[in-house]
């Protein structure tokens, strides 16, 4: 059997740490001098300028066109505020949570921590409410002591001056001191952007994943001081050594991601390393238990370059014509206004004051009867404003920055304030997309936030903002879950708050008043969001909100309440059911009262046909007989008085045989109404009806209704 392949365990030697400062320095220069980088580095420079309204530099030979204008218009930097602005108000919004956490309850780990704690299948939900609120609340507050929502703004704006952005997960140490020590001490993951101009990504990386998988250079300045304190820094005496001015700043280059180390035997991949150095020197070097950087950006138009486009980077262009336009605009004013002026040279008063002073009542002298000067003609300035407003509306519809979105008023007899508010929304289209983006960003982080506190957090205390949650809290490592899943839902949809909450309202409404939903709806939930879209930050002051207990006996006593209803409805039902049963089992037996009846007379019948067919068989045997007999006889006489006497005889018995049959006919009458009393059909407890049939025939003749006593 073959033996599995055993790690081996590699020295790290002084020559890799050489190995790999030289590998991060060629990969640096490698980076820098791509032509991508190059083109991207000057379109940032120019929106740089634009943003940050620094004029032009215009080259000018001559010292007497000084007096032009050289100012910046505004345009770009507007769009990058209200864009700024727009993003993180869909993001962050004010009236109700932008981040949802689904932990992954681990029920057997819970259960052999405490063999004794069963939870029941509904208990489990308000377990898994519990353990969401918790980890949002210690998150979010840890978001607000380190300043998250103006980090994100400033990776937005890198992102819009930019077109990319890189933000790096660090472990960072809130300290807030007083005279005699420290007061206040926290640690959290942080957020921690970087400017474009520092940061080299890796070429070839897609970057779709969540977490960002190629590799990243960093580059940083700090003082030598600072390096010298980092207690987890290495190599210290070499870089000192290495440090020929240490009044200077140091330039840290930071690399994180893969990285192989060459040697004569076994090449030594490294995976997730973090690696700071500087002055060629190895400063630190230890992997990343998680990925720690995010990079994104606004769009990115082609796969081979690694960087991203924005739309103030597509529109520096327009802007710069539009600034350019400006400023001839303002000389043309300025030419208008103060015109220049040709004058006589001969005369000496014009020539000893540089010519006639251009001033309000001034009064200019002159030797000669005619005017000594004239106004050079300046052409009409009109045509700038129509360049400008028109390069100026490009420039709107490139960045999505409209008038009202701007802030802008609109004549209010020319457009409804739907209509301001449906073009407000349809501008924001575009920014929704890029707060996408931007959302991911955060979800990567969220991720990383998780992942760095189980390895860093020891305890973090937090305010807990939902009800029926107490407000201060704590939360240690340990109870932090292992598995989480987040979702960004600040951003949902592009309508408008005011909006939002009326449809909310409106398909409440509905499902109120529908009795087959009405049970769907979270009564109290919604009160809550109505009150929260009314403006009132702390609902839970205006409602009436039952305890667990209370909630569970209203419930109880709604369900009492079902019941009874289903209880009548049933008897109605059950009643309804056995009345007709009734009917049907009378029906049924008044048929075979009437079939029995039927079959006794036939019976009866029957008996009388044979009972006559025996007398008759008799009477002719009788009959047989006596002619016998009689043609025997040869006396007249005798023959006569035999004849007689047979008729005699026959006489008697008829008259026997005729009582015999009225004694059965009655004895069968009686039996029969023995046999066939009146039915009596119960229907409620108090009453009933009674079958009444012809004494003769047997049949029912009618029903009466009869009262019970």
């Amino acid at each position: 059997m073959q033996k599995a392949d055993t790690v081996k365990k590699r020295r790290f030697l002084t020559k890799d740490y050489d190995f790999i400062a030289n590998y991060i320095d060629e990969e640096l220069d490698r980076r820098k001098g791509l032509k991508y980088r190059k083109r991207h580095e000057a379109l940032w420079a120019e929106v740089d300028r634009q943003v940050s309204m620094e004029p032009m530099e215009v080259m000018r030979n001559d010292p007497d066109m000084d007096w032009r204008s050289a100012l910046e218009m505004g345009d770009m930097a507007t769009a990058s505020e209200v864009i700024c602005a727009d993003a993180l108000r869909l993001i962050f919004p004010q009236d109700r949570k932008w981040l949802a956490v689904h932990s992954d309850i681990d029920w057997k780990r819970l259960a052999n921590r405490e063999p004794n704690l069963s939870i029941p299948e509904a208990e489990q939900r308000k377990v898994q409410k519990k353990a969401d609120s918790e980890l949002r609340a210690m998150m979010t507050q840890q978001h607000k002591d380190f300043g998250f929502r103006s980090r994100v703004g400033l990776s937005i704006k890198e992102a819009l001056h930019h077109g990319s952005f890189v933000v790096e997960g660090v472990w960072e140490a809130l300290q807030e001191y007083k005279q005699d020590g420290v007061f206040r001490s926290c640690e959290a993951p942080v957020w921690l952007p970087h400017s474009m101009w520092n940061c080299y990504p890796e070429t070839l990386e897609l970057n779709a994943n969540i977490i960002y998988g190629g590799s990243m250079i960093i580059c940083e300045e700090k003082s030598f001081e600072w390096v010298m304190t980092r207690d987890h820094f290495i190599n210290k005496k070499k870089f000192e050594d290495a440090t020929t001015n240490k009044k200077d700043k140091v330039e840290l280059k930071k690399y994180i991601g893969n990285i192989t180390v060459k040697r004569k035997g076994d090449d030594v991949f490294l995976p997730n390393m973090k690696i700071i150095m500087a002055n060629k020197v190895v400063l630190f070097a230890e992997p990343n238990k998680c990925g720690t950087i995010i990079y994104g950006g606004y769009d990115r138009v082609d796969v081979r370059d690694p960087y991203y486009m924005s739309p103030l980077v597509k529109q520096s262009t327009n802007h710069r014509i539009v600034t350019t336009i400006a400023n001839k605009f303002i000389d043309n004013i300025e030419l208008k206004l103060e015109p220049p002026i040709v004058y006589d040279g001969n005369d000496p008063t014009l020539v000893a004051m540089g010519g006639p002073k251009i001033i309000p009542g001034e009064q200019i002298p002159t030797k000669s009867g005619a005017q000594n000067f004239k106004q050079i003609d300046i052409g009409d300035p009109s045509w700038a404003g129509e360049a400008i407003m028109k390069f100026q509306q490009d420039i709107k519809e490139g960045t999505g920055v409209s008038t009202s979105r701007a802030g802008g008023s609109r004549q209010a007899d020319r457009v409804t304030a739907t209509q301001i508010e449906e073009e407000s929304a349809g501008a924001n289209v575009r920014t929704v997309d890029f707060v996408g983006k931007i959302e991911k960003a955060i979800e990567s982080f969220c991720y990383m936030q998780h992942e760095i506190n189980k390895i860093n957090l020891n305890e973090y205390k937090f305010y807990n903002p939902d009800m029926g949650m107490p407000d201060f809290d704590s939360l240690k490592k340990g109870d932090l879950p292992n598995s989480v899943i987040f979702e960004c839902v600040g951003s949902k949809g592009v309508l408008t708050e005011r909006r939002r909450a009326e449809q909310t309202s409106m398909a409440m409404t509905f499902l109120l008043g529908n009795p087959l939903t009405a049970n769907l709806v979270n009564r109290e939930e919604m009160a809550r969001q109505m009150l929260l879209d009314a403006g009132n930050k702390n609902p839970e002051m205006l409602l009436n909100l039952s305890d667990e207990d209370q909630k569970m006996d209203e419930r109880v006593m709604e369900l009492q309440q079902q019941l009874q209803q289903v209880q009548q409805e049933m008897g109605g039902q059950i009643q309804q059911l056995t009345q007709k049963l009734t009917e049907k089992e009378m029906r049924l037996s008044v048929k075979e009262d009437q079939m029995q009846s039927r079959n006794e007379r036939a019976e009866a019948n029957e008996s009388y046909l044979r009972n006559e067919v025996r007398a008759l068989k008799a009477q002719m045997a009788r009959s047989a007989k006596f002619i016998e007999e009689l043609g025997k006889i040869t006396d007249e006489a005798q023959r006569v008085e035999r004849i007689k006497k047979e008729i005699e005889h026959n006489n008697e018995i008829q008259r026997v045989e005729s009582k015999s049959s009225e004694k059965e006919t009655k004895q069968s009458d009686e039996s029969s109404e023995s046999k066939q009393p009146p039915v009596t059909v119960i229907v409620q407890k108090s009453g009933g009806y009674n079958i009444e049939r012809d004494p003769k025939t047997g049949d029912m003749s009618g029903i009466m209704p009869k009262e019970l006593n």
